[in-house]
């Protein structure tokens, strides 16, 4: 989920209490639990404005932008610890960063982890091990590709061993 620190003057706790049912629908509908994804602003609003609803948050992996500092700056409470969330899940580092291939600025972020521990966060946010995982459209896709690569390589190889004129 998408939320930013708004400026519509809308009251702190009906704008945490439709982005947590929104989390929930999302969550129930597909089964995995959903990340926030938001800027400084936002997170020092929840956890400064209303720690009270901001607990509310904890369970949600935050995925946080922030692009003017080396390390991202995490709100603390009054005893001085990381609130509500007590670090970031994923960072986006940088919304100028270049990718080869790609016109333009993209986004760039950062996983808190190695590439084990990535695998491991994924899999927790669906809730189900990852060998037990159902095949997906893209799963799908992928396993006819590589059937058709394989019989397409045997065709080259036939055809290579044909004895062609010049």
């Amino acid at each position: 989920m998408f939320v930013e620190a708004g400026k519509e003057n809308l009251p702190i706790p009906l704008v945490v209490e439709e982005c947590l049912e929104f989390l929930q629908t999302i969550e129930d509908y597909y089964g995995c639990t959903p990340l926030v994804y938001t800027g400084q602003a936002f997170h020092w609003w929840l956890s400064q404005a209303r720690p009270q609803l901001a607990v509310k948050f904890e369970r949600y992996p935050l995925w946080i932008a922030s692009y003017v500092t080396t390390y991202p700056y995490m709100p603390v409470n009054t005893d001085g610890d990381a609130f509500p969330w007590p670090t970031w899940s994923l960072w986006q580092y940088t919304s100028k960063g270049k990718v080869r291939g790609i016109d333009g600025d993209v986004d760039l972020n950062w996983f808190r982890g190695d590439l084990l521990s990535l695998q491991e966060f994924i899999v927790s946010l669906r809730g189900i091990d990852a060998v037990e995982s159902p095949p997906t459209p893209m799963r799908e896709l992928l396993a006819e590709a590589k059937v058709l690569l394989v019989q397409l390589a045997h065709v080259i190889q036939e055809l290579e061993a044909l004895e062609c004129p010049d």
